[in-house]
C-alpha cells in the first residue's frame, strides 16, 4: 500500500521558479507605487524561492520553512562569493520588516531600494540560470 502520491521535485521546481519570477515582478510594481517594505520583502521571496529550487534539486524533497537566506544558500551548497553572501545577509531583514514595518523604523531611501531590487534580480536570475 502506497503512504501517497511520490514528491516531484520537477514540479515543485517550476513552482518556485514561477513563485521567485512572480515575487520579483511584485517587488518592482510595489517600489514604483513607494511601497518600500513591502517591495524589499518581494525582493526577499522572490530570492528565497529561487534558493529554495536549488534545495529542492540538491535533497529531492520539501525545502525548509525557514526563511533565513545565507543558512538557505548553505543547505543548497550554492558556491557563494563574499558580496553574494553579504547581500543574502542584508536582504534577510527585509523578511521581518516587511511583516512588523511598525517595528522597524523609517524604510530606506528609494534610491537604495531600487539598488536593493536590481541586486536580488540579478540574484534571482541567477539563481535561476544555474539551476
Amino acid at each position: 500500500m502506497s503512504d501517497g502520491p511520490k514528491f516531484n521535485a520537477e514540479k515543485h521546481i517550476a513552482r518556485l521558479r514561477e513563485g521567485a519570477e512572480q515575487a520579483l515582478s511584485d517587488a518592482l510594481y510595489l517600489a514604483k507605487d513607494k511601497r518600500i517594505f513591502l517591495s524589499l520583502f518581494a525582493a526577499h521571496l522572490a530570492v528565497e524561492k529561487a534558493i529554495k529550487a536549488h534545495v529542492v534539486k540538491d535533497i529531492n524533497d520539501i525545502p525548509p520553512f525557514i526563511h533565513n537566506l545565507p543558512k538557505l544558500a548553505e543547505l543548497a551548497r550554492i558556491e557563494l562569493t563574499e558580496k553574494q553572501r553579504n547581500f543574502l545577509a542584508d536582504l534577510t531583514f527585509y523578511n521581518i520588516s516587511g511583516r512588523y514595518q511598525e517595528s522597524v523604523g523609517a524604510p530606506p531611501p528609494l534610491s537604495e531600494v531600487k539598488s536593493i531590487i536590481r541586486q536580488a534580480k540579478e540574484m534571482t536570475e541567477w539563481l535561476l540560470k544555474t539551476l
